[in-house]
């Protein structure tokens, strides 16, 4: 969702569809879900914050890849906060919607009516991540004509990024270059 990748891909393959990945609208609402889960364990009886204790994560899940206990306990967290089960059901919903649409007009039926669900909220923040489905709204959903995503591409940018981090120790750009082959294999068609 960046402008250099738009850029690059316009120069290169210039009618290419572009693709924008709909896990940058998932984090935010993830986001959303941990500061409102931070702000209520903070002020909250002891009941509340036993049951949010150590649930870090469990919110921020996808449903799907919940065991039987950790659907439980994401339940119980739920039905005591409805203010992180609001966002929570609406960021499950927005990820739903690229199970369910066939098309890209389904699609876009159905985040039409999630954009007017999370309005009126009346969250803030929620509304940033209306703001920023509607900036990319066109290449999310480009996803619905080919059903690909650039979750490889941006697997690969957090890969060399960790790389980078350790890069103090390569005294040229070579040394870099062979250490993201080393880890992440050579291409297969040199060019």
């Amino acid at each position: 969702m960046r402008s250099p990748y738009y850029y690059a891909v316009r120069k290169k393959p210039p009618r290419a569809g572009i693709v924008a990945d709909r896990f940058h609208v998932i984090k935010q609402l993830n986001r959303r879900i941990s500061r409102i889960r931070r702000k209520i364990q903070r002020n909250t009886s002891d009941e509340i914050k036993e049951v949010l204790k150590g649930s870090r994560q469990l919110p921020v899940k996808n449903r799907s890849e919940l065991s039987e206990n950790k659907e439980e306990s994401l339940q119980k967290i739920l039905n005591l906060c409805p203010e992180i089960r609001i966002i929570y059901l609406l960021k499950e919903e927005f990820r739903q919607i690229f199970e369910k649409a066939n098309d890209r007009s389904g699609a876009e039926r159905y985040l039409r009516a999630w954009k007017y669900k999370v309005l009126n909220t009346g969250d803030m923040f929620m509304k940033k991540s209306v703001g920023t489905l509607e900036n990319q709204q066109g290449e999310i959903l480009n996803y619905f004509f080919e059903r690909i995503t650039n979750g490889f591409v941006e697997g690969m940018n957090r890969a060399v990024r960790i790389i980078i981090r350790r890069a103090f120790r390569y005294r040229n750009f070579e040394s870099f270059r062979l250490q993201v082959l080393a880890e992440h294999g050579f291409p297969t068609n040199p060019g």
